[in-house]
């Protein structure tokens, strides 16, 4: 092999060396800087579900036997103060901060979920029923 051939294959090496540790280096950086912004993003949207689920009446049922230390279950707020905080506050927040974090889209299928299976009974759905009384199951 050439003298001038092996040098080239080196610096090449060197290059792609450099520009893997600098792309690491930028990655650690940007996931340091985004896990608080995505642990935002994630507990609104826990938030969104949690205040959905407590706003209807037969989740209410449910929640008083399982969760009693939620406040609605445990008489702390109403279902209507739930629904006002979820309507104004909660679902604006989370698109929002997804629309600002370039997740517009899995924040909006998360909406969407939330209310297929909150508003349109799709948790009766499954194939196993929740721990619900029998008066909150569908008949």
């Amino acid at each position: 092999m050439p003298l001038g051939e092996h040098e080239g294959q080196e610096l090449v090496s060197t290059t792609m060396m450099t520009t893997t540790v600098t792309t690491m280096t930028m990655t650690t950086a940007t996931l340091l800087y985004r896990l608080p912004l995505a642990t935002l993003w994630l507990w609104l949207l826990v938030l969104v579900e949690s205040l959905a689920n407590q706003s209807l009446p037969r989740s209410l049922l449910e929640d008083r036997l399982n969760k009693p230390w939620q406040p609605v279950p445990s008489g702390l707020a109403s279902p209507a103060q739930a629904l006002s905080q979820l309507r104004d506050v909660a679902v604006p927040a989370a698109l929002a901060m997804g629309f600002l974090s370039g997740a517009a889209l899995p924040t909006a299928l998360v909406m969407v979920a939330v209310w297929l299976y909150n508003n349109l009974d799709g948790g009766q759905a499954a194939p196993l029923l929740r721990h619900a009384p029998p008066e909150a199951r569908p008949s």
